[in-house]
């Protein structure tokens, strides 16, 4: 029995581990968490509030919409919260249009942040999920559906002031962001154009 314990303690950590991996994708490695082993998806890795965030990266990051782990292929479907959290040097951010869910302060923190793309099927974004990143210019947005928020506070107050959102010129699109049941409407530079790809 004294035996057997360790080797259980073993089994059930490194499960536990090899849930989370790592892949590089155009000079960045992130760290990944399986979501669903027959599914094939995972998200980009949790980070927490008090300072850790679950990747650290700089300068220009193009997410990958999948990534390679042992012999399969995962699709990328959701940023984890606090995922970039407090990553200073990023300066723009591609979300692939695999992503459905953008977590809670997903990118809070990241003060250079200057120009944020959300792929096709985002849905939703978490609270606070672009918090203290004041000097985003410019958000181009492909839903067709404006992704909902959790709360008002996904972007600061200066971003719906100053940034300009983008989003595609279907009639579909024009009326979604355009509507008071969502946070869009609250930037005061829009415009549409063609996005289809």
């Amino acid at each position: 029995m004294k035996q057997i314990l360790p080797l259980l303690l073993l089994l059930i950590c490194s499960t536990i581990v090899a849930d989370d991996f790592q892949y590089t994708y155009k000079g960045k490695t992130l760290t990944y968490t399986i979501l669903d082993e027959k599914a094939r998806a995972c998200k980009l890795k949790d980070g927490h509030y008090y300072g850790t965030s679950g990747n650290q990266v700089s300068g220009k990051l193009i997410i990958p919409s999948q990534v390679k782990y042992g012999r399969y292929y995962y699709t990328v479907t959701e940023l984890g919260a606090y995922t970039f959290y407090g990553c200073s040097k990023l300066t723009s951010v591609t979300i692939p249009g695999s992503v459905t869910t953008i977590g809670k302060c997903a990118f809070a923190g990241c003060k250079r942040l200057t120009k944020v793309i959300i792929g096709r099927a985002v849905q939703s974004i978490g609270s606070y999920a672009f918090s203290n990143c004041n000097k985003i210019k410019k958000i181009i947005a492909y839903p067709r559906q404006a992704p909902k928020a959790e709360n008002q506070n996904t972007f600061d107050t200066d971003v719906y002031s100053q940034a300009i959102l983008i989003y595609g010129n279907e009639k579909e699109a024009d009326e979604s962001y355009g509507s008071y049941n969502n946070i869009w409407w609250k930037f005061a530079n829009y415009y549409t154009r063609d996005l289809s790809e």
